[in-house]
């Protein structure tokens, strides 16, 4: 009698286990996949709450899809309005190293010029550290460009293709991200803008089917945003020309010959860049030696385009701030920081549906016991 009333026990215990064993398993399963996917759908909605937002990069442009359809192109420039002048401006700065030199030449010889600058160029230059995010000496070179009465512009934060850009959201975030860097450093925002390999400036774009659309995206942003595409009539090249000042020259003569371009008819915006010591010590002085020598008058950038500021509501650059950690370009980092989020949460539940499982084991364990003590009193 005895036995057969242990055989009952046992077989009841095992049924049991096997049934809150499943159970187990089932439960533990079913609210690990609740809460991460729960935590994931909340990130979605994060993600989707501004649909202006770009799923690419989680920037929400500065110009809305409304404002883009009615906005006006920026307009383009090559040249001045009035003939006999030309105006010098400088690519992909700053370098302090050389930047500073060009600002010695431009000194001396009473020279205003254009810097367009980026934030962190990383294209040009082998240092992180020459840039406008963490690199003190970059920011003070800037201020010296301000004080000496040269003009800021903008060349994008990355100096990214801007063509490129429209892919992925970075187009935007580029340009506004650029704008917000240059007014925190002089207080207030450029009207001169020039594009990363001129795309978006150039007039034979517009005549591209592919290209065209891209074109005309780019100039309606700029527009929106108070800026004037500035381009260039006339490339020394210098970046590829290096020690070859000659041959910067000779870039020049194919628009600026005499037999092609005189100073009683024609004007020309030059582009050169100042992140060289080539440019600095050779090219910059042979160029302004060669333009002076064909008759062309030196001018501002503002002079040439007949303005009378370079900055937007006419209002001139100050001094505001130093340097400080980078925070203009927070929000392109919303995807990643919700990912992180994300992982963290998928983290947590993971860890919840751990210990609630930790803690069915140690029920099983005493389940296990039980029926170990009712086989001993079957067995002896």
């Amino acid at each position: 009698m005895l036995k057969r009333i242990n055989f009952i026990l046992l077989a009841s215990a095992l049924v049991y286990g096997a049934t809150f064993n499943n159970n187990i398993n089932s439960n533990v399963n079913s609210d690990v996949y609740s809460n991460v996917n729960n935590n994931y759908n909340n990130v979605n909605d994060n993600l989707n709450t501004n649909a202006d937002s770009n799923i690419s990069t989680g920037y929400t442009p500065r110009i809305s899809e409304e404002q883009l359809a009615t906005a006006q192109r920026a307009p383009v420039y090559t040249s001045c309005i009035n003939p006999g002048q030309v105006a010098f401006t400088f690519d992909d700065g700053p370098n302090p190293a050389t930047t500073s030199k060009v600002l010695d030449f431009l000194k001396a010889n009473n020279i205003i010029g254009t810097f367009f600058i980026t934030a962190q160029n990383k294209e040009r230059i082998d240092s992180d550290q020459i840039n406008l995010v963490n690199h003190q000496p970059s920011f003070d070179i800037v201020k010296r460009i301000v004080q000496e009465g040269h003009y800021i512009g903008s060349h994008t934060f990355y100096h990214e293709d801007l063509f490129l850009g429209l892919e992925n959201g970075r187009m935007e975030m580029n340009i506004d991200t650029m704008t917000d860097k240059i007014y925190d450093i002089i207080g207030t925002k450029p009207i001169f803008f020039r594009p990363p390999l001129g795309n978006g400036g150039y007039y034979f774009d517009d005549e591209d089917p592919i290209n065209a659309p891209k074109n005309e995206r780019v100039q309606k942003y700029l527009g929106a945003s108070g800026f004037k595409i500035i381009m260039w009539g006339a490339d020394t090249r210098d970046w590829e020309n290096k020690e070859n000042v000659e041959a910067d020259v000779m870039e020049l003569s194919k628009h600026m010959d005499p037999t092609k371009a005189s100073p009683t008819k024609d004007s020309f915006i030059i582009l050169m860049h100042d992140i060289y010591d080539t440019t600095a010590d050779l090219a910059l002085p042979r160029v302004y030696e060669y333009v002076t020598e064909l008759g062309y008058k030196v001018v501002s950038l503002t002079e040439c385009l007949g303005l009378t500021s370079a900055y937007q509501d006419n209002i001139e650059p100050e001094i505001i701030n130093s340097m400080e950690p980078d925070d203009t370009i927070t929000n392109t980092t919303i995807i990643k920081s919700d990912n992180d989020t994300l992982q963290n949460d998928i983290y947590s539940s993971s860890s919840s549906a751990t210990s609630t499982k930790t803690f069915y084991i140690e029920v099983k364990l005493i389940y296990s016991i039980i029926s170990l003590i009712l086989i001993s009193f079957l067995l002896f």
